[in-house]
């Protein structure tokens, strides 16, 4: 690398899709050459690393960092919430990092690294895992320099190219729980088809008419008993946060341009910078657009205002009525893990959409090794 060379990181556009393939499978064809047959690596498919990761910059999901060198792409990194079973909210994962071996051990993986490190923090990432071949020591010595250790019962094997092979997860703590959310006001959010007002307890009595609809119950859940009860249970609302300051609650009733109120939305935001959202509408206002649009609203407030970066819906598998709405706003479905960690009952389906695009937490066509 020359010394007067530009070096930048930053995130990959669709337009870097053909670099990045490029540097993917140089690094492929040079780090596995004592691991994998020759004509396995030469026969790697650039079209197929070209649409994989086109995919992923589309989505969002896994985040990916590109390092130029001048004006040419030399490396890459992804990072984004953990695809294995048993992880926490709060582990990400190292999903690649690759360099084009001509820029081997010139301090630009390990720049890829913190900043992908920064990256998952500032998504409240308390853990941070990646998957190693048992048999690259190159890959292993660096990441143990990085911090990470290895988790010896995590090995694992498989095959690819012909031969077996073994791969080694590896862990790196970042130091305790991530912090709680920072508590702001909340606002009044404004869209053409209705205004969400943040919920108060004067809300109560018109919400116990449109929460009295026994349509809504169809799958889940009773209606309030009381307009007393429900009063109550918004006055508790409004302090906007968990007793202990870890999650907060934010409330927000859909009024529409009548003046007359159609439901709710609802999230609740978690250290992790993940949310879990939930909303109610009265049947009259089924299937005329208000559902979405006040759900589309609110996720954008969560992403621009509380830096969520992660939506999490859990409900009935049988509601196709909700299932279709969060399908149609980019939502898809969750890991076992995310089910897992958020609890859902057998019956229940999990899905999880993340700020910006779409997750693809079961795509696990990339693998850093």
């Amino acid at each position: 690398m020359e010394a007067s060379a530009t070096v930048q990181i930053r995130p990959a556009t669709a337009a870097d899709a053909d670099a990045i393939a490029r540097v993917h499978n140089a690094s492929w064809q040079r780090a596995y050459a004592h691991l994998l047959p020759a004509e396995f690596l030469a026969g790697l498919s650039f079209d197929r690393r070209r649409d994989t990761w086109a995919r992923c910059i589309a989505k969002g999901q896994p985040q990916v960092l590109v390092v130029e060198v001048g004006a040419q792409v030399v490396g890459l990194s992804a990072v984004g919430p953990s695809r294995d079973d048993d992880a926490t909210p709060c582990t990400f994962e190292v999903w690649a990092i690759y360099l084009a071996p001509s820029h081997w051990s010139t301090g630009l993986g390990r720049a890829l690294w913190l900043a992908s490190r920064q990256l998952a923090q500032a998504q409240g990432a308390s853990a941070i895992t990646l998957w190693v071949l048992a048999d690259n020591p190159r890959a292993i010595s660096f990441y143990r320099a990085a911090g990470f250790e290895a988790e010896p019962a995590s090995l694992r094997h498989f095959t690819l190219g012909g031969v077996q092979l073994a791969e080694l997860r590896h862990r790196l703590g970042l130091g305790g729980e991530p912090a709680a959310p920072a508590r702001r006001p909340m606002r009044t959010l404004q869209h053409p088809r209705c205004v969400l007002e943040p919920q108060v307890e004067a809300h109560a009595p018109a919400m116990f008419e449109v929460l009295s609809d026994p349509a809504i119950y169809e799958f889940e859940r009773v209606p309030p008993p009381s307009v007393e009860r429900l009063a109550a249970g918004y006055r508790r609302l409004e302090s906007r946060c968990s007793p202990d300051g870890r999650e907060l609650w934010l409330n927000w009733v859909v009024r529409l341009p009548t003046g007359q109120l159609a439901g709710y939305v609802q999230a609740t935001v978690l250290a992790s910078g993940a949310s879990c959202v939930a909303y109610e509408f009265a049947s009259s206002h089924w299937r005329q657009g208000i559902g979405s649009a006040a759900v589309r609203t609110m996720l954008d407030e969560l992403a621009s205002f509380y830096a969520v970066r992660r939506f999490v819906a859990v409900l009935k598998t049988a509601n196709f009525r909700s299932m279709g709405l969060l399908r149609r706003l980019g939502f898809e479905p969750g890991t076992e893990a995310d089910a897992k960690a958020f609890e859902a009952e057998p019956d229940e389906s999990t899905l999880v959409k993340c700020a910006g695009g779409v997750p693809g937490t079961s795509d696990r066509g990339i693998h850093c090794r």
